[in-house]
């Protein structure tokens, strides 16, 4: 929903550790990965559905793609460690990988209600449907950075290059630009997939029909707020802007 994570770009933090080991023979190569996850809150104010829909249009979580309701970002740790072949014993290869590590940690960002304790019944189960929506969208997200990364790590584990281990170097971060661009259709899909759900969601149809407010009035409804949540070419955008981001971590 949001990142997009994509491996790779100008602000991921990636840190490649490159270490020789004068070693004779070849250890089969190792990759692990560990990740954690780390929460943050878009506070959100409003007294009603009209209101909350209404502030987020207005004041959208300011993430790295544009505009959002809610945002993943991995930031990816990788260290590289490698040796050199040996052409005595026919080892064509002049570098190997011998051991890939891969620490993400992601930040999530997801929508808080600053006055929920306030909401009458109604908007009260609207929001926390819309809370559920979120979180469930992005821990799938989540899942698919994972599995991506943990596909990258096990064909970049087998990789050897004839050349020094400088040019093995460049061709892992090439095999890192080709996962990313992978990686991305995969998200851009599941997009697709889940974002038709949005225009049924109790929040927006509340927002759309324009709730009572507790005084018993009905509340004012702007035009922003009004309209039937749409989905872009590519599945990511509500409103015209973007609601629900994947990004890179700054």
């Amino acid at each position: 929903m949001a990142c997009r994570q994509h491996l790779l770009k100008n602000s991921l933090a990636v840190l490649v550790a490159l270490v020789v080991f004068p070693v004779n023979t070849r250890p089969p190569a190792f990759a692990d990965i560990s990740s954690r996850t780390v929460q943050r809150d878009y506070r959100v104010r409003g007294r009603d559905a009209p209101a909350l829909v209404n502030y987020m249009h207005r004041r959208p979580f300011a993430g790295d793609n544009g505009p959002a309701m809610a945002n993943i970002r991995p930031r990816y740790d990788l260290r590289i460690l490698t040796k050199p072949g040996t052409r005595r014993r026919g080892d064509a290869a002049a570098c190997h990988i011998h051991r890939l590590t891969l620490s993400i940690r992601f930040t999530m960002t997801l929508p808080h209600a600053v006055h929920e304790r306030q909401f009458d019944n109604h908007t009260r189960r609207a929001w926390q449907g819309f809370k559920r929506f979120a979180r469930r969208h992005e821990e799938v997200h989540r899942r698919i950075y994972l599995s991506c990364a943990q596909r990258f790590l096990h064909e970049a584990g087998r990789m050897s290059s004839p050349h020094r281990c400088s040019r093995l170097r460049r061709d892992v971060q090439r095999l890192l630009r080709e996962s990313d661009r992978a990686c991305n259709r995969q998200h851009d899909a599941f997009d697709r997939r889940d974002f038709p759900r949005v225009k049924h969601m109790s929040l927006f149809r509340l927002a759309r029909q324009g709730a009572p407010a507790r005084s018993g009035r009905r509340s004012t409804v702007t035009r922003a707020a009004a309209r039937v949540p749409v989905t872009s070419a590519t599945g990511r955008t509500w409103f015209g802007n973007t609601l629900i981001r994947r990004g890179r971590d700054r």
